[in-house]
């Protein structure tokens, strides 16, 4: 079993987070559209407006993975930068990240939790579908689908 932890973001991992996502985006779905945008997210940005970003890293400080809660509305969390390492996938760490955002959320109030996906995103697309995410709505972009959870 691995050792890990989940902690709220801190700066000192924003270009670990950074190489992280880019690395997914070009490497797995060679994707460069919009990747400036993400690279120069102020990921502080989702905590200073009430919403959650959290990181899980290993017993020596690396990170393994990212998840960020994004609020909407009242009612309403959008996941958002939802990235685990390709090599430790598959050791809960996702789940572990989805969990702590969702009793973020509970705790805060929120009813549902939204999120958009590709649709070659095929993996991701099942593990929120195991999760009890169901498909809202897709859009003109035959790619992107979204997805909305109920909460409790």
């Amino acid at each position: 079993m691995m050792n890990y932890k989940i902690i709220e973001y801190k700066n000192e991992y924003k270009y670990d987070i950074r190489n992280l996502i880019s690395s997914i985006y070009k490497d797995e779905f060679e994707i460069t559209i919009g990747e400036d945008e993400i690279l120069n997210e102020d990921l502080y940005k989702y905590i200073k407006e009430g919403g959650s970003f959290l990181i899980a890293i290993d017993e020596d400080g690396n990170l393994l993975g990212t998840i960020g809660g994004r609020i909407v509305n009242d009612e309403t969390l959008e996941v958002k930068r939802m990235y685990v390492k390709k090599e430790y996938r598959g050791c809960g760490i996702a789940q572990e990240l989805l969990n702590t955002l969702e009793r973020f959320a509970e705790d805060n109030g929120f009813k549902y939790l939204v999120l958009g996906t590709y649709e070659r995103m095929g993996r991701a697309i099942g593990f929120y579908q195991k999760n009890l995410f169901v498909l809202e709505n897709e859009t003109e972009d035959v790619e992107e689908r979204y997805f909305r959870k109920c909460l409790a």
